[in-house]
């Protein structure tokens, strides 16, 4: 029964790779899958709870940010995406030469909701406004490997097996609400949220049909 949900879990991967092959993995938001180990994403979250969040920074301020978070610093582990996917139905082993190709990524990635926007600068995009430095990010922008170097891999796939690569790592992730006040009147508010990557690598299954 485990081998078949596992099964079924590669399979998800690689329809996902053919459906979202030409999408950036410089945005953790396209990642395959992230597992947070506790809470959720901010995408999960219903409309009801973000309010209630947003119930939490209505006290006026003079000026600045007033903020709630859902989650802060979760560990989390990912799936970027599927690298090479190939399956053996015949009776013989068969050998393949795999080419993986280094990417770099931004090392911590946003999205927000509600009138919470971003700016690109340099590519990459972070929080408007003074937001990212509220939330003591500004400095974790820069970009880090996904994959650090191109290399060739020789895969032998066994008779009735099914072979998947793919990136995968671990990170933290925040998120939660946020308001702006300037002279006690309120503008920006929404979700925020931002994942930073801490490892990745490349990982090889192969799967019995």
């Amino acid at each position: 029964m485990k081998k078949n949900i596992f099964l079924l879990f590669i399979l998800l991967l690689v329809f996902m790779h053919i459906k979202e092959s030409d999408a950036s993995v410089n945005d953790y938001t396209t990642f395959a899958r992230i597992n947070v180990s506790d809470g959720k994403m901010l995408r999960d979250f219903k409309n009801d709870e973000i309010n209630n969040g947003l119930e939490r920074v209505k006290n006026r301020k003079f000026m600045g940010w007033r903020i709630h978070y859902f989650n802060k610093n979760i560990p989390c582990d990912f799936i970027a995406k599927t690298i090479y996917s190939n399956y053996n139905t015949g009776t013989t082993p068969v050998e393949y030469n795999v080419d993986i190709t280094a990417e770099n990524v931004v090392k911590t990635s946003i999205s927000a909701t509600g009138s919470i926007g971003s700016t690109i600068k340099g590519g990459m995009k972070e929080f408007s406004g003074s937001l990212s430095n509220e939330l003591k990010i500004n400095g974790s922008y820069e970009e880090t490997s996904l994959v650090k170097q191109k290399e060739t891999l020789k895969i032998q796939i066994d008779p009735n097996t099914m072979c998947v690569i793919y990136i995968m790592g671990r990170g933290f992730l925040t998120n939660g609400v946020a308001k702006f006040y300037n002279w006690w009147i309120g503008s920006y508010e929404g979700g925020f949220e931002y994942f930073t990557i801490t490892d990745s690598y490349v990982r090889i299954e192969k799967v019995a049909l």
